[in-house]
């Protein structure tokens, strides 16, 4: 009898980091310099579309475009780096919703990502491959930001009255 030894999948980190272009860079400024208080550079960008960006101070922030939260995460690069290496990556990436996306025929190209047909933001904007598709991370980062900044302006509406 011949027993054959199943073969592990070696997952790429492609599937869950992108490497932003320069297009991809002007449309998180045109779309998301709101939301900075300070000059930012890029650190990541995730296939979902999410940036972690440092600041001068060398502080790491992630800003998730699907809810406009950026919260600081790492004092440091170092200490990002070794946030990396535990269940953090997990959370941040998303990578059960992006394992399934691709599973489900879901796989972003070149310059694109896995994007929420609702934002979660939204009551309705669940982690789930049937809220998902794929698209350019321009139109994303474009989406998510006007979205986004129009909440945050209703709501600041709605308190000064």
């Amino acid at each position: 009898m011949n027993e054959q030894t199943p073969e592990t999948e070696e997952v790429s980190l492609d599937r869950y980091i992108l490497e932003p272009n320069d297009e991809i860079v002007d449309a998180l400024i045109n779309h998301w310099s709101w939301i900075f208080e300070d000059d930012i550079s890029i650190v990541m960008m995730s296939r979902l579309g999410d940036f972690f960006l440092e600041d001068d101070n060398g502080i790491i922030y992630w800003l998730n475009t699907g809810t406009g939260e950026l919260d600081r995460i790492a004092a440091s690069d170092a200490e990002f780096q070794q946030l990396l290496q535990t269940e953090s990556f997990d959370d941040w990436f998303l990578t059960d919703l992006v394992d399934e996306c691709h599973a489900a025929g879901l796989v972003p190209g070149d310059g694109e990502v896995l994007s929420y047909k609702i934002l979660p933001i939204f009551e309705e904007g669940e982690y789930t491959v049937e809220n998902m598709h794929v698209i350019s991370a321009e139109a994303h980062l474009e989406y998510s930001g006007v979205t986004v900044l129009e909440l945050v302006e209703e709501e600041d509406d709605a308190n000064q009255e």
